[in-house]
């Protein structure tokens, strides 16, 4: 499929919750007299407070891979070493969601919240740990990219470790970015919209109300 047929979809789906929304507020004016169900809202994101705690748990928890990287890559640790501890750092990601799920039963909202930044944290830890060791390190498979990609204006991406900080400031700005490739920095456009972020951040806000 072509990007404008993407587009195409895109306006479809957008000019269908037009008149959906409007059915829903009628509706609930109808029914309850006010313009939006908020009982049905805050049932579904129901423990809001605990749920925010267990998140700066996880991403507490999803930081240490930059130490982890960074001593494997300067101490040169042995892979009988770090190789357990990753992988006991991956599947704590995946259960504490699942535990906090189980024990606190918060609404629906937060479950979906607190599974899928389970999720996307444990990607983003591995995506980073996956580009140091490979460009950083002495990996044999380091070169496949030349022997595949027969594109002359390819660049590979230039990787480095550098001091904690470093890293801490590299890894937060891929954290927050919408992106599951690691890069120690980012082509950014000569210009921003605001406007762009501000539909984003709306659809956001519209498939929000309607998980509801």
């Amino acid at each position: 499929m072509q990007i404008n047929d993407y587009k195409t979809i895109y306006n479809m789906v957008a000019a269908s919750f037009v008149p959906l929304t409007i059915m829903i507020v009628v509706d609930n004016l109808n029914r309850y007299g006010e313009l939006l169900d908020l009982d049905t809202f805050n049932s579904y994101f129901s423990r809001t407070d605990k749920t925010f705690i267990c998140w700066w748990l996880l991403a507490f928890i999803n930081y240490s891979v930059v130490p982890l990287v960074y001593f494997v890559v300067k101490a040169k640790l042995n892979r009988w070493l770090w190789v357990p501890l990753y992988l006991v750092h991956q599947a704590v990601l995946l259960c504490v969601p699942s535990m906090f799920v189980e024990q606190y039963q918060p609404g629906f909202g937060n479950c979906m919240v607190i599974m899928i930044e389970g999720v996307r944290m444990m990607m983003k830890s591995h995506s980073y740990l996956r580009n140091k060791l490979l460009y950083c390190t002495d990996n044999p498979y380091k070169d496949l990219d030349r022997e595949f990609i027969k594109d002359k204006e390819y660049k590979r991406p230039v990787f480095s470790v550098e001091d904690i900080s470093m890293e801490i400031r590299r890894y937060s700005y891929f954290f927050v970015s919408p992106t599951l490739v690691y890069r120690d920095s980012y082509t950014l456009t000569s210009k921003r919209s605001f406007t762009r972020a501000f539909i984003h951040f709306g659809n956001f806000l519209i498939c929000l109300y309607y998980c509801t």
